[in-house]
């Protein structure tokens, strides 16, 4: 069984441990989003081009 003290001085070891794992996780969601985006752009491209060549020709 952990004393109450170790305890305590794991916790901010645990809370900085966290905050890299979200920091980690929010770039990868940056990477993600970034990736679908580009993805949306890729396949509407045709359409997008379709519609502008109509409009001018």
């Amino acid at each position: 069984m952990v004393s109450v003290p170790a305890a305590r001085a794991e916790a901010p070891a645990a809370a900085d441990n966290t905050a890299d794992q979200l920091r980690v996780l929010h770039k990868d969601l940056r990477d993600i989003r970034a990736l679908l985006i580009a993805l949306v752009i890729v396949v509407a491209l045709p359409w997008i081009l379709q519609i502008l060549f109509r409009v001018v020709l």
